[in-house]
């Protein structure tokens, strides 16, 4: 079984170099950092919520 690809976002160049490759996949930052991704939506996630990123993913299908 496959799915939308999810790009769970920490800090560094990496996940905007996989966004790139993938551009639609699902990409998600920790609240607490910054992203420069402006063509490509964020859902913000913060550790003490994790199962809400869980539902998130489930309904975008990943």
């Amino acid at each position: 079984m496959t799915g939308r690809l999810a790009i769970l976002a920490g800090s560094g160049v990496l996940p905007t170099l996989v966004a790139q490759a993938y551009p639609q996949a699902m990409f998600c930052g920790f609240k607490h950092l910054s992203y420069d991704r402006p063509a490509h939506a964020i859902d913000f996630f913060s550790l003490e919520r994790l199962g809400a990123l869980f539902d998130s993913l489930r309904a975008a299908g990943v």
